[in-house]
């Protein structure tokens, strides 16, 4: 009997201990197949991320190809319609031909000539006018609208003018000479150019005007701001020599910057384009009397008149 009970004292601790130990078991191997399948989802998620970027990346691709192949289609139409705006667009390399008075060119190169648009009474050149195939009637309304800006400029700066008082103690009988104090008219101006190119463009229409517009602009520039002086100082002035000749001159100071002064020879008495140099060194095309456009005082001619300030004897 003791026997018996010894041994059912070792057994159902053992047995306890193997339950136990069995149920640890079973747990760690629920949890490792848990951990198992959490992988395994991971895995599949990774997949399918995998996949998904592998497709956004194949379908970016394709699609840049596809924006590719627009712009080459888009590039080729642009050639095909620049050809066909040029049919007479001589091939690279053509033979010069000396016996021939023109050649072609194509409009694409008309921008970069050099050449004076706009000459100094304010009409177009003869050099544009065949350049541009613009006619008569074309001609005419540009002219009007070049001319119309300089009255109007004309016009704006007689209103804003002030004489220079401080003159008047200089003239002796062998020195005269006249000043005016002229305001910025900077954005007037630019108004009345803008006003006129709009007109041009209305005339020759989009292509030839904005092909012309930078070289009219240029050409504009030194009615309204000579030598980049926004307010200026201009005087008229005459002087004898010893010899009993008279030299007009007109000069241009920066009252803001006293120092940024010129001269221009004004003569009267020579032929045209005969040249002469000013007290400063200046060289300068003399236009004789009476003015033409190419003299300096031109331009100035609603503030000085167009007459000798001196006699010459």
């Amino acid at each position: 009997m003791s026997r018996l009970l010894l041994a059912l004292g070792i057994l159902v601790p053992g047995a306890a201990l193997y339950l136990t130990g069995a149920s640890r078991l079973s747990a760690e191997r629920a949890d490792l197949g848990r951990q198992h399948a959490m992988m395994a989802e991971l895995t599949r998620k990774r997949q399918l991320a995998t996949e998904a970027i592998s497709a956004a990346s194949t379908a970016w691709t394709n699609r840049l190809q596809e924006l590719q192949a627009v712009r080459e289609i888009i590039a080729l139409q642009s050639d095909s319609a620049a050809a066909e705006a040029l049919p007479n667009e001589v091939p690279v390399g053509e033979t010069w031909r000396s016996d021939a008075p023109y050649v072609d060119l194509a409009k694409r190169y008309l921008k970069d000539l050099r050449f004076q648009a706009v000459s100094p009474d304010h009409r177009l050149t003869d050099v544009v006018v065949p350049l541009f195939g613009i006619n008569s009637v074309e001609r005419a309304g540009v002219n009007d609208a070049l001319r119309e800006f300089r009255t109007r400029l004309e016009q704006l700066q007689l209103e804003k003018v002030v004489p220079l008082a401080d003159l008047a103690e200089r003239q002796t009988e062998d020195h005269r000479e006249v000043g005016y104090a002229i305001p910025s008219v900077k954005e007037e101006s630019g108004a009345l150019r803008e006003s006129a190119l709009a007109e041009i463009r209305r005339i020759l229409g989009d292509q030839r005007a904005g092909m012309l517009e930078e070289k009219i602009t240029h050409d504009l520039q030194f009615d309204s701001n000579p030598m980049g002086m926004e307010t200026l100082q201009v005087v008229f002035s005459a002087d004898r020599q010893a010899d009993g000749t008279v030299k007009h001159r007109l000069t241009f100071t920066d009252p803001q910057r006293p120092g940024d002064r010129y001269s221009l020879n004004v003569p009267f008495g020579l032929e045209a384009n005969q040249g002469m140099s000013s007290d400063d060194g200046w060289m300068v095309a003399g236009v004789g009397f009476p003015l033409s456009p190419n003299s300096p005082l031109w331009s100035y001619r609603h503030l000085f008149g167009d007459q000798p300030l001196l006699s010459t004897p």
